[in-house]
């Protein structure tokens, strides 16, 4: 994937950054070892993949769009 680095908020702390997701591509579940993830974490994995899920299956057939449903399941 690919992501860009940007302004994200100012404070009185100093400026922070953030990152905008530019290329969407699901993240492969049988390579995340999830006891080793926070609650938060897996929440924004299953977040990712369902974002990836809604913005690229429009573009496909039913039966790529039925391929990446089973790629993107939740962990």
């Amino acid at each position: 994937n690919l992501i860009v680095t940007k302004e994200n908020c100012r404070s009185e702390f100093g400026t922070f950054l953030g990152f905008e997701t530019v290329t969407l591509c699901y993240l492969d579940n049988r390579l995340v070892e999830k006891s080793l993830l926070s609650a938060e974490e897996i929440a924004w994995y299953n977040a990712y993949q369902e974002k990836v899920y809604q913005e690229i299956s429009p573009l496909l057939t039913p039966e790529e769009a039925a391929w990446l449903r089973e790629k993107t399941q939740k962990l």
